[in-house]
């Protein structure tokens, strides 16, 4: 499952890929720029030329991601629409995540703060928990329904090389040149220097 923004217009000509780390201040940090201000921006003097795709990186250093993760690709499969909009009210909350906010928590602790963020933009917490609720039951050690799609992306990771986050892919190499730091304006000329005009 990929996250994409699709985009309408020119044919596509530069493809970028966030890996990207709920648990991550320099993820939240570049998701931040992106969302806010590089894409809207670029789509205005570049409608349809650009795509975005964000991938879970979970860092299993931060054991609690991984739920963040599963929860998000929920979102993502029940509410396409409203996957980036959950995903930046996600990182705007991140540090109720941290190790030392979370290190009392349960598992179903972290899905009901999930949930309160869900709920704000306009996601169904029940439906979503249809899908990362773990049953009780006999140890069969499956997971959640949501599990298959986090191992896709932590092995779509590992073959190609993705080890930290967060990590940028452009036209489907990665881009080590990308920071955390950049501001709009070094988004933008990147970006320009990667189109046909």
């Amino acid at each position: 499952m990929i996250y994409a923004s699709h985009t309408v217009g020119r044919e596509v000509q530069v493809e970028i890929e966030l890996w990207l780390d709920y648990i991550c201040p320099y993820s939240r940090k570049l998701f931040d720029c992106v969302y806010s201000q590089v894409i809207p921006e670029v789509e205005a003097q570049y409608p349809g030329r650009v795509s975005w795709t964000f991938n879970h990186q979970v860092q299993p250093w931060h054991p609690q991601g991984a739920i963040l993760h599963e929860y998000a690709i929920a979102v993502g499969i029940e509410s396409p629409e409203r996957f980036w909009q959950f995903s930046k009210a996600l990182f705007d909350e991140s540090p109720r995540f941290y190790d030392e906010a979370v290190v009392d928590k349960s598992r179903n602790d972290l899905l009901s703060a999930l949930g309160e963020i869900a709920g704000r933009v306009c996601i169904d917490h029940s439906r979503i928990l249809q899908s990362v609720n773990i049953m009780p039951g006999t140890p069969a050690n499956r997971g959640p329904l949501t599990i298959a799609h986090l191992k896709h992306y932590v092995k779509l990771g590992r073959q190609n090389g993705i080890h930290v986050s967060p990590t940028a892919v452009t036209n489907g190499l990665v881009d080590s040149s990308i920071s955390s730091s950049w501001t709009t304006r070094e988004w933008v000329t990147h970006i320009e220097g990667l189109l046909d005009n």
